[in-house]
Parts: structure tokens; C-alpha cells; sequence
């Protein structure tokens, strides 16, 4: 739904300053006022049904090596926030790294637990657990799972 002009060129899309003019006048792109990445553009699309289509016309195994350079870009801008973190599994997860995602997963549910984020820690708990193939890691995300829920029993 965001993208950055570093993640085009990282993906080696050709043209690309017309592709994006052509975008932009279509009103299929927007461009974000301000960009998350310093020096880099921001755009999102104007549509999510018109996202979705364009990213299930995509072969599978397409798709999969596209999340993986689009993860290995993310760790190339250095960035370390939550949200980042957030986007980076889930890129390693829909590129066919599950062990990755999970650590990340589990790591973002600790720290969303921590903040009293519930519903959240859950979510992400329960995909650090299910994408493990780490039983330490299943174990952690198993345990904070119970934690959060005895807590809800106990409210």
C-alpha cells in the first residue's frame, strides 16, 4: 500500500520515473507528503482492490523473490522501530522465511505485551509460535499467550 522509489530501483524496475508520472496521472499512486526514508519519495496507492489485483496477477514464486529484496532493502535502510520491524516479518514471512518472520514476530509481541497492546501481543505471539520451526521460540510465545489470557480472565 506505501512504497519508496529506493524499493523500485532496489527492484530493478525499469523506466521508472515515467512508470510513476504515468501512475500518479492515472491516479492509481499518490505521493506521501513526507517519506519515512530521508532523501527517498513515498507513494501509496489510491485503492486497495486496485493494490490487491495487481499484486494477485503476480506469480506466486515471483512475488515470494520480490518480498525477499524488498526485506533485504528494508534491512539496508537501517531502521529499527516497531513498525519497521512489523513491515520486515511480514516481507520475510510472504518471501518464504518463516524462521526470520517468527523471531520478529515473537520479539514485536513481547514488546507490544509489555505495553499492555493485547489484542496485538496475540496476533503476534501467534504468528511467532505458528511460523516457528524453533521449539524455544514456540515455548515463549506459548508462555506470554497464556500470561496475556489469564490476565484477561483475571480483568
Amino acid at each position: 500500500e506505501v512504497f519508496w522509489v529506493g524499493t523500485l530501483r532496489a527492484l530493478g524496475v525499469q523506466q521508472l520515473d515515467a512508470a510513476l508520472e504515468e501512475l500518479l496521472q492515472a491516479g492509481f499512486v499518490l505521493r506521501v507528503a513526507s517519506s519515512r526514508y530521508v532523501g527517498d519519495l513515498e507513494f501509496r496507492l489510491a485503492s486497495v482492490l486496485r493494490r490487491r489485483v495487481a499484486y494477485d496477477l503476480i506469480p506466486a514464486k515471483q512475488r515470494r523473490q520480490l518480498h525477499r529484496r524488498v526485506a533485504a532493502w528494508i534491512v539496508a535502510q537501517g531502521r529499527t522501530d516497531l513498525e519497521e520491524a512489523l513491515r520486515l516479518a511480514w516481507h520475510l514471512e510472504m518471501g518464504g522465511q518463516p524462521a526470520e518472520a517468527a523471531l520478529l514476530y515473537a520479539r514485536l509481541g513481547k514488546a507490544a505485551r509489555t505495553v499492555g497492546a493485547w489484542t496485538e501481543a496475540e496476533k503476534l505471539l501467534t504468528a511467532g509460535s505458528v511460523l516457528s520451526a524453533n521449539v524455544e521460540v514456540q515455548r515463549e510465545c506459548e508462555a506470554a499467550l497464556r500470561a496475556i489470557r489469564l490476565r484477561r480472565t483475571l480483568s
